[in-house]
């Protein structure tokens, strides 16, 4: 990261030694177009199995999980020769399956996958403190799919946030996380707007555009209701109007005390 800050964005960065296909995600994610390593055959030589996933003792499975032409043979023992080409073409595949990622839109997505592995997850963790310079050059994507608590902190979140700024209000709001137990008291208000973990607040008739229509976010967890309540907090505090937000039991998080300072809370 601190060496993409550095250079120009047609410049391509050459990553040395990296030559296990479960960081690769990650790394192409940081900004790095090539890649060289010998790993492939040194693990090879010692007996290890390459995956996306992780890497095995060849000794230890039982089953060979990769479709590849070496591992198709059948043959379960394999020369060092042989596990070198099965390394080799699963860095391959790898690569394949980050470029069409990133022309799906899907490549952090991809990276939360990828990176279960302990050091691979505190490594995302620590980019994710410096996301906001991502944010400007993440491609326009068509659709948003959270993967796990990490997508909370993806740079869309917070260009949604950004562009949050250029909603205009006026009158009472009303900000409501379930709009079927807040119908009979609509009328009061002159906007009414609805909430969407993580992305925050977003009028009524944006429900079908993306990001809100286009994603695909389970029921919320502490991170999206967090990322969503700090999104919305920005907005109201940007905003000169009378706001009352309106939330059910699974929107009571922590990020309620700074809200009620001024805002009016209504739990329902």
């Amino acid at each position: 990261m601190a060496c993409k800050t550095g250079l120009a964005l047609n410049k391509p960065v050459h990553l040395f030694g990296a030559g296990h296909p479960m960081m690769f995600a990650l790394a192409v994610a940081l900004g790095c177009d090539l890649f060289d390593s010998a790993a492939y055959a040194l693990y090879a030589r010692d007996g290890r199995y390459l995956t996306p996933s992780g890497t095995h003792k060849l000794k230890d499975l039982a089953y060979l999980p990769c479709a590849c032409p070496v591992c198709s043979s059948g043959d379960r023992k394999l020369t060092e020769r042989e596990l070198a080409e099965h390394n080799l073409w699963v860095s391959f595949s790898e690569l394949n399956t980050i470029k069409q990622a990133i022309l799906d839109g899907q490549l952090w997505e991809l990276v939360e996958r990828r990176c279960r592995h302990p050091a691979l997850l505190q490594a995302l963790r620590t980019i994710q403190e410096g996301f906001a310079s991502f944010e400007a050059i993440e491609p326009l994507k068509r659709s948003f799919t959270y993967t796990s608590t990490e997508s909370a902190a993806r740079p869309e979140v917070a260009r949604y946030g950004k562009k949050l700024s250029r909603l205009h209000l006026t009158g009472r709001v009303l900000i409501t996380t379930n709009r079927q137990k807040t119908l009979t008291m609509e009328h009061k208000f002159d906007t009414i707007l609805l909430m969407k973990a993580p992305f925050g607040p977003y009028p009524p008739e944006l429900a079908e555009t993306y990001p809100i229509g286009q994603s695909e976010v389970p029921d919320p967890d502490y991170a999206s209701i967090k990322s969503a309540m700090r999104n919305l907090i920005e907005f109201i505090k940007s905003k000169n109007v009378e706001v009352t937000f309106a939330y059910d039991e699974k929107w009571d998080h922590d990020a309620l005390a700074e809200l009620s300072s001024f805002t009016t809370l209504l739990r329902l």
